[in-house]
């Protein structure tokens, strides 16, 4: 049996807040159409709301504070597999990594940033339409039961949960991703064509590293993790297509 390591117990408590905040916040979503709904509900429904209000807010807290150490945790293992060190033991970052062809150096690590903003490209997409939509719908939903009982004390209580940025902050924060991570790989896309031209390497690297520094800033002011499942659905597909993009630029044929 595998040794547990401990960057995976990190990123599985991160995981586990996440997961408990999900709950708690579709619970303050159900709980607030029923109290919009049945008027018999209401007072009660206001103090129960204001409960999971708090508890969010507690494991939205504790969320962040493990996601820091998961994502010190992630940054440590792109840069191990790029330069073969060995800071986090156990750890193999060729099973995650589709790179283990290129050589330990900066164009490894460039490959690997490489790949790492075409899958979250991807994700990020998939993950942005589905809470788009959540978004929407309890907009509606709130203009409706303002057109019908008008901005009473529930209403106003609604509006300030849909202000409050549980939502809103989400789906912005998952638009900055993805529109954070579309301008790397699109950039990154051209300056392997600019090296078909103009093979400087030093010049490839340091736009490619400041690149990686302005995407890691995005993920990190975003304390996101991207759905498992849609990853599951669609790493196979990525996988294969990221082999196909990396084998058609001579940069990381070169290397």
């Amino acid at each position: 049996m595998q040794r547990e390591l401990e960057q995976d117990e990190v990123f599985e408590r991160a995981k586990t807040y996440s997961r408990i905040r999900h709950v708690v916040q579709w619970a303050i979503y159900f709980l607030s159409v029923l109290g919009l709904i049945w008027d018999s509900f209401e007072k009660a429904n206001t103090i129960l709301l204001a409960v999971l209000l708090l508890v969010n807010l507690g494991v939205s807290y504790l969320f962040e504070a493990t996601f820091d150490n998961a994502n010190d945790l992630r940054i440590k293992s792109l840069f191990d597999n790029a330069f073969r060190h060995n800071r986090l033991p156990g750890f193999d970052g060729d099973n995650y990594f589709n790179n283990a062809d290129q050589k330990p150096g900066i164009v490894k690590l460039i490959s690997n940033f490489h790949e790492n903003a075409y899958f979250t490209a991807q994700l990020s997409s998939q993950a942005l339409s589905f809470n788009s939509f959540v978004l929407a719908i309890v907009v509606l939903v709130f203009i409706v039961a303002v057109f019908i009982k008008g901005l009473d004390d529930y209403t106003s209580l609604f509006l300030n949960f849909i202000a409050s940025g549980i939502l809103i902050s989400k789906v912005c924060n998952l638009a900055n991703i993805k529109t954070t991570a579309t301008d790397c790989l699109s950039k990154l896309n051209d300056l392997c064509s600019h090296y078909e031209s103009d093979r400087d390497t030093d010049y490839f690297a340091s736009i490619a590293l400041e690149l990686l520094v302005r995407y890691e800033a995005a993920l990190w002011s975003a304390r996101i993790i991207l759905p498992e499942k849609i990853y599951k659905k669609m790493e196979p597909e990525l996988s294969k297509n990221w082999e196909n993009i990396k084998h058609q630029y001579l940069f990381y044929r070169d290397h």
